[in-house]
């Protein structure tokens, strides 16, 4: 390696951070920002504030936690940024969207948004953090969009615990993790068209939010759980006439099978017969990773069971059963036409599993649940730091170097660590405090 290795590769890291100094809008904020996107993406066990600043030379602890827990700069305007930025790049703003959400394990029950719940990392219920992201998917890229951290119901009725941890006042209504997913979905659609949303079982189980994103015309694929239950496409039914209400009536009115004998089936009844009869099968090729997979499904026109009131009828959806190789069936349910082609929202499916990919390159590589501090400013100012580091890392053109993002981070980092700074005769770590004086 050469030294003007490090020198080029010092220079577009500074030239990127500096694409958004109207987000820091100070000089220190700014070179404080460069300081911790180093720490980011240099190797390291930990990404904590304190760890990172006991690896890079001139790197001031203190500085950087105030540049993170208390300065006054906006996170979500760096998200818009940062969005901005990728539409441009790439010259186009269509994709398909992945909705999901993490959780970040904590001890102790200070952090904001910390609680017993759910934690998908340790498969139990646990001490954490959850966050709901959204992810955007295309052919050739993938990269965070948007996240939020998910309150509790008991974080909200606590006062004095959203005080000492700063939540803003806007932010201490309880709000569901899908009313979460709703405010980013109406917040992204500013910027990006959602070709499609894709979403595990939590999101596809949930008719509120299904019929919100009705409302919206955003086409959609979940998962569902084989339980789910609906109405055959073939059963006669009755409409009922709408009637007058006041403004405090919450009663809608669903159409009723014509005869009390016909049944809802649950997801896995109907795949069971669908599979059976051997017909419906059809088996189709798919792309992921590095690999072709052989997918065999069948799918059904169905209408929605709704259970209050009892055993209701509701809207008509594609129900799409996915047999795989150890016989294990995955249920889906879309939104799309009933003319769409049926191998392509088994695709659109598929392309799911790149935001766990996305998920392990911010959590393993950049460090997204390494953050130490308690306060809702801190929490959401790494979070976008961390989507800052992904965005930068994705400017290297990983076919030309016919490798991946680890890779790439890792490329970075034996250009900065196999060669010593002529002025000091130390590797790397004094090599920020010579860039980043320089802005």
């Amino acid at each position: 390696m050469k030294i003007a290795n490090i020198k080029d590769l010092s220079l577009k890291v500074s030239q990127f951070i500096d694409g958004f100094r109207s987000v820091f809008k100070r000089n220190d904020r700014v070179h404080w920002c460069k300081t911790y996107i180093y720490g980011l993406i240099l190797d390291g066990e930990r990404k904590s504030i304190g760890a990172m600043a006991s690896r890079i030379s001139n790197a001031n602890e203190q500085s950087l936690q105030q540049f993170v827990n208390q300065s006054q700069w906006s996170f979500h305007e760096l998200i818009i940024s940062l969005n901005k930025y990728m539409i441009n790049r790439l010259k186009m703003n269509e994709f398909i969207f992945s909705l999901d959400d993490t959780s970040l394990p904590k001890k102790g029950d200070e952090s904001v948004g910390v609680s017993r719940q759910y934690c998908g990392v340790q498969g139990k219920i646990s001490n954490c953090q959850v966050i709901v992201t959204l992810h955007a998917i295309s052919n050739k890229i993938h990269f965070p969009v948007t996240a939020r951290l998910y309150l509790p119901d008991g974080w909200i009725k606590n006062s004095k615990k959203l005080d000492k941890v700063k939540v803003p006042l806007e932010e201490r209504n309880f709000k569901e993790k899908w009313r979460i997913a709703l405010d980013l979905i109406d917040e992204s659609i500013q910027l990006f068209k959602i070709k499609s949303l894709v979403f595990d079982a939590a999101y596809g189980c949930n008719r509120n939010f299904l019929n919100e994103l009705d409302k919206r015309k955003i086409n959609f694929v979940g998962h569902i759980r084989n339980n789910e239950k609906f109405w055959s496409k073939n059963i006669p039914i009755k409409s009922v006439v709408p009637r007058k209400r006041n403004l405090q009536t919450k009663l809608r009115d669903y159409d009723n099978p014509v005869d009390n004998r016909y049944k809802p089936r649950s997801a896995l009844r109907i795949a069971e017969e669908l599979f059976s009869k051997g017909s419906n099968i059809k088996i189709i090729q798919i792309r992921r990773k590095n690999e072709n997979i052989k997918v065999e499904y069948v799918a059904t026109r169905v209408m929605e069971c709704i259970s209050r009131p009892w055993q209701k009828v509701g809207k008509e959806r594609w129900l799409l059963v996915e047999k795989r190789k150890d016989g294990v069936l995955k249920y889906y349910i879309s939104n799309y036409s009933k003319t769409y082609p049926k191998d392509e929202i088994i695709e659109l499916m598929h392309k799911r599993w790149k935001i766990e990919q996305g998920y392990q390159i911010l959590k393993e590589e950049l460090g997204l649940d390494h953050y130490e501090g308690r306060s809702w400013l801190g929490l959401h100012h790494h979070i976008a730091l961390c989507f800052l580091a992904y965005y930068f890392i994705n400017e290297f053109d990983k076919k030309k170097l016919e490798i991946s993002f680890s890779a790439v981070r890792r490329y970075i980092n034996r250009i900065f660590q196999t060669i010593f700074c002529p002025f000091c005769d130390n590797t790397f770590p004094c090599f920020p405090k010579l860039i980043l004086n320089t802005s």
